[in-house]
Formats: structure tokens, sequence, C-alpha cells
């Protein structure tokens, strides 16, 4: 009797090999990673399989919004905390955030 298993399950895994291949290639290709966490992320990637592609996925893949890039390309003058995020009223330059308190600039 054949199985309906003896075909599914070559079919996942073959599926998972292609996953784990695309996502080792996207790791290396990333330049915002530093060579530590590619080995990081491949590591993960080849001894979890499918969980760790799931979770680099989510987690570990640099976002396709870079919201620095569009803060400094909407608004070259407008100056934004680096730790809270939010936007400093112009025309004074702060030592100090007014909305978290940290140290801007000494």
């Amino acid at each position: 009797m054949f199985s309906w298993s003896f075909t599914f399950i070559p079919i996942l895994g073959l599926l998972v090999l292609i996953l784990v291949i695309w996502a080792i290639f996207d790791i290396v290709k990333h330049e915002e990673f530093s060579d530590i966490e590619k080995l990081i992320w491949v590591l993960v990637v080849v001894f979890l399989n499918i969980i760790g592609v799931i979770v680099y996925y989510l987690a570990g893949r640099p976002k396709a919004i870079d919201l620095e890039k569009i803060r400094s390309e909407v608004a070259p003058k407008t100056q934004y905390c680096p730790y809270c995020g939010k936007r400093l009223p112009e025309g004074v330059n702060y030592y100090y955030c007014p909305y978290c308190g940290k140290e801007l600039k000494k």
C-alpha cells in the first residue's frame, strides 16, 4: 500500500530546505548586520529550521521602512529625541529632552 505520507513528507522537507536557504542568503546579503550578527542568525536558522526562519522573518529581518531616513528626507532641520522619538520644538537648542529628560548633547 502506498501512503500519502510518502509524498507529503518529502515535499514538506523540500519546502523547509528552500526556506532555510532563502533565509541564509537574505541574512548574508544585508549590510545592516555585523559579521557576528550574521553568524548568529545563520546558526539560528540552520539549527532551528522552520522555527528559526520564522523568528528571523519576524524579529531579525531588517524592516523595509527606515524611520531615520524618512525623517531626514521629510524634514531635515527637524530634530527628534534619539531616546523617546518625540519631535523637539524648533528654534531652541536642547541639552535635555523636554519629554523624557535624557541628555541630548554635551
